[in-house]
């Protein structure tokens, strides 16, 4: 379900918004999602960690080094696209 913010009955702001711990902006969308979590055992979910780590390791090693800068860069572009007034600390 998503629903605009400036549709919200008053009610319904203030209860998304106590559960948010903010207020919510007239031009934002709010969504809710509900689900089951998967029936896993531990040994389950070890099993699925462990070829996680695996395939990232092997993820890792492909590949290619990349300049401090770059890697700034890349960030800082990625965090302005989901928060436009993001701005690197120093």
């Amino acid at each position: 379900m998503i629903r605009n913010a400036n549709e919200l009955t008053p009610a319904e702001k203030a209860t998304f918004e106590k559960i948010l711990g903010r207020s919510i902006r007239e031009s934002e969308s709010i969504s809710i999602h509900a689900f089951e979590e998967p029936k896993m055992t531990l040994e389950q979910k070890q099993q699925i960690a462990r070829e996680l780590e695996r395939y990232f390791e092997e993820v890792d090693k492909a590949a290619l080094p990349v300049r401090e800068q770059e890697y700034e860069d890349a960030y800082t572009e990625a965090m302005r696209c989901v928060r436009p007034s993001y701005r690197r600390h120093s």
